[in-house]
């Protein structure tokens, strides 16, 4: 997915949050689980030769609604007509379902 000109991997991340003290302060340390297959890309991409030394990137993160989390690939066309214009359009743009301009469309030949 491309924003601004920029290529955007949209993917569904687990965050974490754990407490911890500093300097006699309490405070929230939020830790987010990248796939190995997302790394390797996120890698590639930046060119970074050694990983371990950090890899800087920039997250667009909210929180996902029901229909983020659902395997689009294996469900029927039926259901996704069904969605409202506004779902369908976020999920069109994210790239979890192709779009309306996108699908192969039949096309009657007669000779």
């Amino acid at each position: 997915m491309k924003i601004l000109g920029k290529e955007f991997i949209p993917r569904i991340l687990v965050m974490r949050r754990r407490k911890v003290r500093a300097k006699g302060k309490e405070y929230y340390q939020y830790y987010i689980n990248v796939p190995k297959d997302l790394a390797k890309k996120l890698e590639e991409s930046a060119g970074i030769e050694n990983p371990d030394e950090g890899i800087p990137v920039l997250a667009l993160v909210r929180v996902a609604e029901w229909y983020h989390l659902l395997d689009w690939g294996n469900v029927s066309g039926y259901l996704k007509r069904k969605l409202p214009d506004s779902i369908r359009k976020e999920l069109e743009e994210l790239g979890f379902i192709p779009k309306e301009e996108e699908k192969g469309k039949a096309v009657a030949t007669y000779s």
